[in-house]
C-alpha cells in the first residue's frame, strides 16, 4: 500500500443536550453534564452569562475548576482561594484551580493562535499544530488535555472535525484526553473515587480542613 496515510474513524457515542439554566432574568448557564464515562476525563461543562459575579466561597475536591474567559466577554472577575491566590481573569484568560491544591493562570495575550483555513484556533490548554500552552511547562500539572478555541477546522489525536459556519462566523471549544481508567463518582463539587470519598470530602469541609475565605467586599 502506499499512497495516503489512512486514519481509523472514530464514531460519534452519543449527543448529549446543554439545557439553559436561567439563575434569573439576565444570567444563566448551558450546562453539560452526563454519565463520567461518556465524557471522562472532563465532568461537565458550563457555558455561562453574568453580568454580576455569582460564585461566594465553595469547595472543591478531587477535581479541577477551570475557567476559560472567552474572548468577546465584557469585564472579568477576581477569583480567590484558600491558599492566598488571588487572580483577575479577564477576556480570553484561562484560569485552571486543581483541587491538589494549585491554581495556574494563563493570561490572554500568553496563548498561542495557529491560523487555519477560514479562522483561527486558540491553544488554550495542551497541544495543537507544535505549539503548546504556557500551562504545559508546568510539571504540576496533572490532568494534561487538549482545550482549545476555534473557528471553521480542528484537528487532534490523528483526526479531523470540520465544521462549516455558513454566512456568520462560527466559534466553538474542543476538548479531548486520554480518558480517566479508575472509578468516578461526582456529587456537586466534589469527585472521588467512591460515595464514601465525597462523604469524607464533605466532612473535612465542615469541619475547617480546607480552609476559609473572608468577604473581599
Amino acid at each position: 500500500m502506499c499512497g495516503s496515510e489512512l486514519h481509523s474513524l472514530r464514531a460519534i457515542k452519543a449527543i448529549i443536550p446543554t439545557p439553559y439554566h436561567p439563575f434569573d432574568s439576565q444570567s444563566g448557564a448551558y450546562m453539560l453534564r452526563a454519565d463520567p464515562a461518556d465524557i471522562s476525563p472532563f465532568i461537565g461543562t458550563d457555558s455561562f452569562t453574568m453580568p454580576q459575579p455569582f460564585f461566594g466561597p465553595h469547595p472543591h475536591a478531587g477535581m479541577s475548576a477551570v475557567t476559560l474567559m472567552l474572548p468577546e466577554a465584557e469585564g472579568g472577575f477576581i477569583n480567590r482561594d484558600s491558599l492566598g491566590d488571588r487572580s483577575l481573569i479577564a477576556p480570553g484568560d484561562l484560569h485552571w484551580t486543581q483541587a491538589d491544591p494549585v491554581a495556574f493562570h494563563v493570561n490572554s495575550a500568553d496563548i498561542p493562535i495557529v491560523p487555519v483555513d477560514g479562522g483561527s484556533v486558540r491553544v488554550v490548554a495542551g497541544e495543537f499544530a507544535g505549539l503548546a500552552s504556557p500551562i504545559n511547562r508546568d510539571a504540576r500539572w496533572l490532568t494534561q488535555v487538549n482545550t482549545a478555541q476555534a473557528a471553521i477546522i480542528f484537528a487532534a489525536d490523528g483526526a479531523v472535525a470540520k465544521l462549516q459556519a455558513g454566512n456568520t462566523a462560527l466559534r466553538g471549544v474542543f476538548f479531548s484526553g486520554t480518558p480517566i481508567t479508575e472509578p468516578m463518582y461526582p456529587k456537586g463539587p466534589f469527585m472521588g473515587n467512591t460515595a464514601h470519598d465525597v462523604a469524607e470530602y464533605a466532612a473535612r469541609y465542615q469541619s475547617g480542613e480546607m480552609g476559609s475565605l473572608s468577604k473581599s467586599f
